[in-house]
């Protein structure tokens, strides 16, 4: 799936951290490297230190100690990182509740063929090979579509806010014109 940019890069900037572990001692990349570490020992600004701020500010936050300063220390890191934006994608999509409830508590297949919840994955839908369908069928989960239930829930111009139980079908006036109306319940 896609990673937030505020989870991506500390995820991008481990992968080169790993590859500044595994460079020869005598390589420039190494010994600046060997320096960052000194001076984050020592408290003063560096690329290490920021590094460490950036990962204690993300939302779920995830420590890197100057202890886990090995090829499989990091790699553990990286792997708490995306653990921690997934946690953090499904804290997201949960607190939407009124606007995405079609991609709520959706289970996919892991790799083991079990069921399990995950925010962050290619889902089938994207697999769609026609475009425009690809489109409609995206929108219609991420509620970015003219259907009154998410339409009417601001005010415009010469619109006020509607409650969700005056927000009509504009076809057949019998409910809510939500994505499940739309889909089953719509007799026009």
């Amino acid at each position: 799936g896609i990673v937030p940019l505020s989870y991506r890069r500390p995820i991008i900037a481990l992968g080169y951290l790993i590859y500044l572990i595994t460079l020869p001692p005598n390589h420039f990349a190494n010994v600046a490297f060997l320096d960052s570490v000194l001076l984050a020992q020592s408290g003063h600004p560096c690329w290490l230190s920021g590094l460490r701020i950036v990962m204690q500010g993300l939302p779920v936050p995830t420590q890197l100690s100057l202890g886990d300063l090995t090829v499989d220390g990091i790699a553990d890191i990286r792997k708490r990182l995306e653990v921690a934006c997934n946690e953090w994608l499904a804290t997201v999509v949960t607190g939407m509740s009124s606007r995405l409830p079609l991609i709520q508590g959706r289970l996919e297949r892991n790799e083991n063929g079990d069921f399990v919840a995950t925010a962050s994955k290619l889902r089938q839908y994207l697999r769609i090979p026609v475009p425009a369908h690809r489109k409609v069928l995206t929108r219609l989960l991420l509620s970015a579509y003219t259907l009154g239930i998410e339409i009417l829930r601001y005010s415009e111009r010469l619109r006020k806010h509607a409650p969700r139980d005056f927000r009509p079908c504009r076809f057949c006036q019998r409910g809510v014109e939500s994505e499940g109306h739309a889909l089953i319940g719509c007799t026009a």
